[in-house]
């Protein structure tokens, strides 16, 4: 074997090296990517879960996008099973989906 042959096998094993390290850097960069995204907040169907007593929380109606910040003991069905939350203005605002409030901001010290 030639030197430059030698010197292109010291490299091709540097690369394998290398591309070994990278990707384990990518999986552990996937999985905290995981474990952030299932920490986030995101929208519930009411269809799938409806959130537990006396919790804070934001509604939202997927078909008009709007939303609304209110209290899960505020909550009321129609007939049709439909989501409600009494508003300010003395009305009702149906609702489709739901997520917790986020914690508030501590102050800095």
């Amino acid at each position: 074997m030639t030197n430059q042959e030698w010197e292109d096998c010291n490299e091709l094993s540097d690369l394998r090296m290398e591309n070994a390290v990278l990707k384990d850097k990518l999986a552990a960069a996937l999985a905290e990517n995981t474990r952030l995204a299932e920490k986030a907040p995101h929208w519930i169907s009411v269809k799938d879960r409806l959130p537990e007593d006396g919790m804070d929380i934001i509604v939202a109606n997927a078909s008009t996008g709007t939303e609304y910040v209110s209290h899960r003991d505020l909550i009321f069905f129609n007939e049709s099973k439909d989501a409600f939350v009494p508003t300010s203005y003395f009305q009702e605002f149906k609702f489709t989906h739901w997520m917790p409030l986020p914690e508030p901001p501590k102050e800095e010290k």
